[in-house]
C-alpha cells in the first residue's frame, strides 16, 4: 500500500492523494483510518492515515451519486432500500458508460458481491435481459460457496482454496512462496484478503496486501 502510494504521489505532485480502504461484510467497524509501524525501541518509525469506508452502513444511493461505475459492482454489499429500483439504475450505469473486458468484470462482481441472494437473482435477471451471458455457472458457484462457508465453521481448507481461487480469478496464477503466504493466514485474515481481493489488478496488489498484514 504505502509502495503504491508513494509512487502516485511521485508521478502525481500537483494532485492530492487520499487513500481509501472499503469495508464489505461488517467488517472494519473499529477502524480509525489511521496505521503505525512501530520499531524496536518503542518508537513511531511510520505511520498513515486513510479513509476507511464501511460499506454496509452505506446507502446503496448514495453510490449512485458517485458517477463512479466501478463502484458499482459494490452495490450489493450497501443497504438497499428499494431493490426494484437501485439494482436497475446500477446496471444500466454499468453496461451503457463501459464496454468490453471491463463492462464483463463490473457485472459478474456485481453478482457476485450481492449479499442478498433475492437481490443477486433480480440482478442476474435484469443482465440476462440486458443481452450479456456471463459466467453464471461460476458466479453462482463461488456465492453459494461463500455462503456454505458462513455457515460452516473450522472448515479452514475450504475456505483457504476459495480464497486462492477468487485470487486467480483476478490477477491469475499464483506462484508457489505466494500460494504458502495465503495458506499461512489467519481465519480473520482470509476473510479480510476475500474482501479486499475484488481491488486486486496484478500480483503487486496481494504482494502489498500481505506485506501489509506483516506476513
Amino acid at each position: 500500500m504505502l509502495d503504491y502510494m508513494s509512487r502516485l504521489v511521485q508521478a502525481y505532485r500537483d494532485i492530492p492523494i487520499q487513500s481509501v480502504v472499503l469495508y464489505l461484510g461488517g467488517a472494519g467497524l473499529n477502524d480509525t483510518g489511521q496505521h503505525q509501524v512501530v520499531g524496536l525501541d518503542g518508537s513511531v518509525r511510520l505511520a498513515w492515515t486513510y479513509l476507511a469506508v464501511q460499506l454496509w452502513q452505506m446507502d446503496a444511493s448514495t453510490l449512485l451519486t458517485l458517477d463512479r461505475p466501478g463502484l458499482l459492482a459494490l452495490i450489493g454489499q450497501t443497504r438497499i432500500v428499494q431493490p426494484d429500483q437501485i439494482v436497475p439504475q446500477a446496471i444500466a450505469r454499468i453496461t451503457t458508460t463501459t464496454s468490453g473486458e471491463l463492462r464483463q468484470r463490473l457485472l459478474e462482481e456485481l453478482l457476485l458481491l450481492c449479499a442478498d441472494e433475492e437481490v443477486a437473482m433480480m440482478a442476474e435477471q435484469l443482465i440476462e435481459q440486458e443481452g450479456f451471458l456471463l459466467d453464471t455457472p461460476m458466479m453462482r458457484k463461488l456465492r453459494e460457496q461463500g455462503r456454505a462457508e458462513g455457515r460452516a465453521e473450522g472448515r479452514a481448507e475450504e475456505r483457504t482454496e476459495m480464497v486462492l481461487r477468487l485470487l486467480t480469478h483476478q490477477i491469475g496464477e499464483l506462484d508457489e512462496s505466494t500460494v504458502a503466504r495465503v495458506r499461512a493466514l489467519s481465519g480473520i485474515q482470509l476473510a479480510q484478503l476475500f474482501d479486499a481481493a475484488f481491488a486486486f489488478i496484478e500480483t503487486a496488489d496481494l504482494d502489498q496486501w500481505l506485506a501489509a498484514h506483516q506476513l
